[in-house]
């Protein structure tokens, strides 16, 4: 299993009624997997891959604590790190409610600006329910390039997982 997605390229194959042993479209259905993997993401709330990062959206300045929300539960947290326009710096953190839902790094004052990024192991957690939507998801892609593999089919299959954006 490719640790960029939550599928085995062998079963994806087998899904796809291809040859078993047939590896020639491996870099294809790995570039859809994982473009299915991203998109169907942004629907659940956990992460779908063995590490993930989440990166603040603009520069951060901050004389006070800040708090950064993980996408499911957080094995391990590898790096927090601030990026400035000539320079990344380590910073100091510590997580709350690790293997919780939603873990929160926080992140004690600093000084400088930039964009801040946790990088961190978050295990690979997916439902069958979710592994058959990317599924067809991959299916949809591989066989109709150009068309949208969010179809009702897989929206319906992933509705208990998701979360609502406001």
């Amino acid at each position: 299993m490719d640790s960029t997605i939550p599928l085995d390229l062998t079963d994806i194959r087998s899904y796809l009624n291809m040859r078993p042993d047939d590896e020639s479209q491996d870099p294809i259905l790995t570039e859809i997997a994982v473009a299915c993997t991203d998109l169907l993401e942004q629907y659940v709330p956990f992460s779908l891959r063995e590490t993930d990062r989440v990166e603040t959206e603009r520069g951060v300045c901050s004389p006070d604590p800040i708090r950064i929300r993980l996408r499911g539960p957080a094995l391990e947290v590898r790096t927090v790190k601030l990026n400035q326009r000539d320079a990344t710096d380590d910073l100091d953190f510590f997580v709350c409610d690790e293997q919780g839902p939603e873990p929160i790094v926080i992140i004690p004052p600093f000084t400088g600006c930039g964009d801040v990024v946790v990088e961190y192991r978050s295990g690979i957690y997916c439902p069958s329910a979710i592994a058959t939507a990317l599924m067809m998801m991959v299916k949809a892609m591989y066989e109709r390039r150009e068309e949208d593999p969010l179809t009702e089919g897989v929206l319906a299959m992933i509705r208990p997982w998701t979360v609502i954006n406001i």
